[in-house]
């Protein structure tokens, strides 16, 4: 540990009070405008202007931080923003561990990745990998659609979400539902695996594994399809399915049986 400007100190207890003080531990770097330092216990804590540098891709700002030496967890409140290279979070309590690179937030945060927004009451993210995970009221906003889940998993590199729970996929005007699957919010690729539907007015699809080309407007359903349009009462049951947004055309393929009992063979 370094310091620019000692304050006091209190050599019985072993605790120092430090103004505009330089923290260096391991690869990281804590600078702050005031700083009490327990010797005893390895603990400091830092107020005002808290700003912690660790190996040029991770920086954490707050008003005020306790960091423990022994455990390396700094826990950081009020006005916190934790910035790399891709993405900045920004919530009103952290934890952060200084080995792992993981913060963890349960009072509700928000991580801003270029044009994509996502909020959360708990989150956790991993700075190595540029994983994070987001449980509860979870919010994805991205210039195409609107994403709502109970459980989802974002990487800031690849843009891709994975979804392990009930979630909406809705765009300007269609819905997506699925309880486990994957968006990748810049593609606007996704694949689902469970409980699928897709929704477009009064056309819906339905089916055990369902993929989604957002750009192209295109979608496949597999196995146990129902695809329905309440408008001219039309439902097509079968085992492969496509959907073509632009002339809204949907073809069901595989033992094909229409609504009014009328049944049909392919081969394709």
């Amino acid at each position: 540990m370094k310091d620019a400007r000692v304050g006091n100190t209190d050599g019985k207890k072993n605790i120092s009070y430090l103004k505009f003080p330089v923290f260096s531990h391991e690869n990281a770097t804590l600078t702050c405008d005031s700083a009490v330092f327990y010797q005893n216990d390895n603990v400091f804590e830092a107020f005002k202007n808290v700003h912690i540098n660790q190996g040029d891709t991770i920086n954490i700002y707050s008003d005020h931080l306790t960091y423990n030496g022994n455990t390396k967890i700094a826990h950081l409140t009020s006005n916190v923003r934790m910035v790399d290279k891709e993405s900045v979070l920004t919530t009103n309590t952290l934890d952060y561990n200084m080995a792992t690179k993981v913060g963890t937030y349960v009072e509700g945060g928000k991580i801003v990745n270029k044009d994509v927004t996502l909020t959360s009451k708990n989150g956790y993210y991993f700075s190595n990998s540029r994983d994070s995970y987001f449980r509860y009221n979870v919010v994805v906003v991205t210039p195409q659609s609107t994403i709502k889940s109970d459980t989802l998993r974002y990487n800031t590199l690849t843009n891709w979400a994975y979804f392990y729970g009930p979630t909406n996929i809705k765009g300007k005007e269609d819905n997506l539902y699925t309880e486990n699957g994957a968006y990748n919010t810049k593609t606007e690729y996704a694949y689902f695996g469970k409980k699928n539907l897709y929704t477009n007015g009064t056309k819906s699809l339905k089916g055990d594994s369902l993929y989604y080309d957002g750009i192209a407007g295109y979608g496949k359903a597999v196995r146990n399809i129902i695809f329905k349009d309440t408008a001219d009462k039309t439902v097509l049951y079968g085992q492969l399915g496509y959907y073509y947004k632009i002339d809204e055309r949907a073809v069901v393929t595989k033992k094909c049986i229409c609504g009014n009992g009328y049944k049909r063979f392919y081969n394709s």
